[in-house]
């Protein structure tokens, strides 16, 4: 059985197909033409799947100002690139499934260019401008399937997701409005809302890639979700290298995580990221790096492993020529295995990516969660406020005060644990990938 894979090509949205990828390759013996940027390649072949490159798509996070350079929550220009990119991309996608005709396509909720593609592909076989009929779908969620379910109304929604106001802010509204207009004439469909086209496209089969029990409100979704677990896998493939510091770091510690037994280790680690997309905002990791400076005097065994990018690596590189001094117990890398970070560290400081989020919960390590944009603001509501997981600091307010009071009260208040350790149990006997990729397999026989 031949699948096309069209989801999102940034690394959150990769890395939690990954596993469903390789149980579909290795496991159900099917063939998966897998495409993404050509940074990705190595990634994606590591599953067993076939590269292909896309042609059209740009680096997502290369126009992403600072959060205090643009504090609000805009997704018009994400959408307006994706429309754009779309009459490029949908012509050669149609090209390739009418040569390869694939029996399966996977895509993610924000893989826009995917929908448009189904919708354009359906509508031609109707008007019998192509032989060839759509092929069946399959959508992957890797975070809240409609973010407004995480709360019983929008205002507690609109109170987190901060949307811009103003004359500039209506003005690209109504551009993307035309936008779309134009494109859907253009393709033939019917489609006015890209905003609608997220979040309530239709799928028969909808696989989310999380336990059920971090979903609010599980009862509202119907049967055609399932929620399979955490799907990266264990033994993710490793760079062929890695800094000497962080090797003596993991060599220290079990690769089992100290949180479930309460292990005492000579060493207390701290994971810390934000991720791949908004690690832009090098004034948290300041503030990250301060406070070990200032946490070194008190306790002599707290080591944070500081996962910053490459961009933000060269600046620290430039300001220790200069003389900044790095303190002992902090490790500076552009980037860190996080899975195996994860199986060692008792506190993930952390962006609340769900992907992230779900790791850290998979592996059973309480958080401090300072959300950027996104969906991450939902999601460090969910785990932080809600599940009682961690500590939410909100990105404006955080100084070395409250950030170290934030750690000592996750070191010291073993509930954070107790609790993160009771879903992480229950994350753990998910199985997410093999029963991923059981639901897909049964799903192409049945169409």
């Amino acid at each position: 059985m031949k699948i096309f894979v069209l989801i999102l090509p940034e690394i959150g949205h990769i890395n939690p197909v990954t596993g469903i990828i390789r149980e579909l390759v290795h496991n159900r013996n099917c063939e998966v033409i897998f495409y993404g940027r050509l940074k990705q390649k190595d990634l994606i072949e590591s599953t067993g799947a076939k590269f292909r490159e896309y042609q059209f798509y740009q680096d997502g996070n290369t126009n992403l100002k600072p959060l205090k350079e643009d504090p609000h929550t805009n997704a018009i220009s994400l959408f307006t690139n994706f429309i754009n990119l779309s009459y490029n991309e949908i012509p050669k996608l149609i090209d390739d499934i009418e040569t390869d005709r694939p029996e399966l396509i996977i895509f993610d909720q924000l893989s826009i260019p995917a929908k448009y593609l189904l919708k354009v592909m359906e509508q031609n076989f109707l008007n019998k401008k192509s032989s060839v009929p759509v092929p069946p779908s399959v959508q992957i969620f890797t975070t809240f399937p409609n973010g407004v379910r995480v709360f019983f109304d929008k205002q507690g929604y609109k109170e987190l997701m901060i949307e811009p106001s103003g004359l500039y802010y209506n003005f690209q509204k109504l551009v993307l409005k035309v936008k779309q207009r134009m494109f859907s004439y253009y393709f033939g469909i019917d489609c006015s809302d890209p905003f609608d086209i997220c979040e309530n496209f239709y799928s028969k089969l909808n696989i989310v890639t999380f336990i059920p029990e971090i979903q609010p409100f599980r009862e509202l979704f119907d049967s055609s979700y399932e929620f399979v677990g955490n799907c990266v896998p264990e033994n993710v493939p490793k760079r062929t290298s890695i800094d000497e510091r962080l090797k003596k770091i993991l060599d220290l510690i079990e690769p089992v995580n100290p949180n479930y037994e309460n292990k005492k280790t000579e060493m207390t680690l701290v994971y810390v990221s934000l991720g791949t997309v908004f690690n832009n905002n090098i004034f948290i990791f300041d503030c990250v790096i301060d406070t070990f400076k200032g946490l070194n005097k008190i306790e002599n065994n707290l080591m944070a492993v500081v996962a910053v990018g490459s961009d933000n690596l060269d600046i620290y590189q430039k300001r220790i020529n200069q003389g900044y001094q790095v303190p002992e117990n902090v490790l500076i890398l552009a980037f860190a295995p996080q899975i195996e970070l994860l199986k060692r560290a008792k506190l993930f400081i952390t962006h609340c990516g769900m992907n992230s989020s779900s790791e850290t919960i998979h592996y059973g390590v309480p958080v401090i969660g300072i959300p950027i944009k996104a969906d991450q603001p939902l999601v460090a509501h969910r785990i932080c406020e809600e599940l009682k997981f961690g500590v939410r600091l909100d990105p404006f307010e955080i100084n070395s005060n409250n950030l170290q009071n934030a750690i000592s009260k996750i070191l010291n208040d073993d509930s954070y644990s107790k609790n993160i350790r009771e879903m992480s149990k229950i994350s753990k006997n998910s199985h997410g990938s093999s029963k991923a990729a059981e639901l897909i397999f049964n799903f192409m026989n049945s169409n």
